[in-house]
C-alpha cells in the first residue's frame, strides 16, 4: 500500500489495511476519529460495547483487566 497523504502515513505498511481498494480506504478514513489521549486515560473497560477499532499511531498502550 502506498501512503496516499500525510494524514494516512500512520497506516503505511499495516497489514490490516494493505488490501483495501481506494473506495474502501476512503470510507475507513471518513469513519475514523483521531484522538490524542493523556497517559493513563482509559479507552474502554470490560463490558463496554464495541465502538470501533482503536489504532495506535504513536506512543504505546497497556492492556490490563482490573
Amino acid at each position: 500500500m502506498a501512503v496516499r497523504d500525510t494524514e494516512e502515513a500512520g497506516f503505511a505498511g499495516n497489514q490490516l489495511f494493505e488490501a483495501l481498494d481506494q473506495s474502501t480506504w476512503e470510507r475507513v478514513l471518513a469513519g475514523g476519529k483521531r484522538m490524542t489521549l493523556p497517559a493513563g486515560t482509559p479507552v474502554f473497560a470490560p463490558g463496554d460495547r464495541c465502538q470501533g477499532l482503536p489504532l495506535v499511531l504513536g506512543g504505546e498502550i497497556r492492556v490490563q483487566m482490573i
